[in-house]
């Protein structure tokens, strides 16, 4: 006898029902792909050598913080979900994201935690770092968690319990 997809304990997300789509249009995919180079334009008009030193050592330096902020959450949350995780290189998910898909529960503590510790740690490196090097790394945080935070705002509605697909131009959440 056939079961029902709610009373399926080991469901696949083909098995889900998609409740939501958002396609991620080309243009703002343009414009945040602009965004760096306006950036360190402006960090080397206002610091010189300086600021182009600390563009280009700030942007690995955030996705090395960010990385092992996502380790450590999933380490926490749930062992086996690092292997669901991968590095990317491609706009807008850029670092080390979920490879595939991922309940939406887990995702939001991750992409909670890696922005509001990674700004902690940033601001308390302030005294350190000279007024270049802190700019550009809080600059760098916030431009990579400014797709997860949308993409959790867009979600901010639907249930933890669902399954989030993310891919280069199109975020999918499925609920059983």
């Amino acid at each position: 006898m056939r079961q029902t997809l709610q009373e399926q304990l080991n469901a696949t997300v083909y098995q889900y029902r998609l409740i939501c789509k958002f396609i991620i249009p080309p243009k703002l995919l343009k414009s945040y792909r602009i965004v760096p180079f306006l950036f360190i334009a402006a960090l080397i008009v206002l610091f010189k050598l300086n600021g182009l030193l600390y563009a280009l050592i700030g942007l690995p330096a955030v996705i090395v913080i960010h990385y092992v902020i996502n380790r450590l959450t999933l380490i926490r949350v749930d062992e086996w979900q690092r292997r669901r995780w991968r590095w990317s290189y491609m706009l807008p998910f850029i670092g080390y994201v979920p490879a595939s898909e991922i309940q939406l529960s887990i995702y939001r503590k991750t992409e909670r935690q890696a922005c509001w510790i990674g700004l902690c740690i940033f601001i308390a490196l302030m005294p350190w770092i000279h007024t270049s090097g802190s700019i550009c790394l809080i600059v760098w945080h916030l431009w990579t968690c400014l797709p997860g935070q949308i993409t959790l705002f867009l979600l901010r509605k639907q249930s933890g319990d669902g399954v989030l697909k993310m891919d280069d131009s199109e975020l999918c959440y499925y609920h059983r």
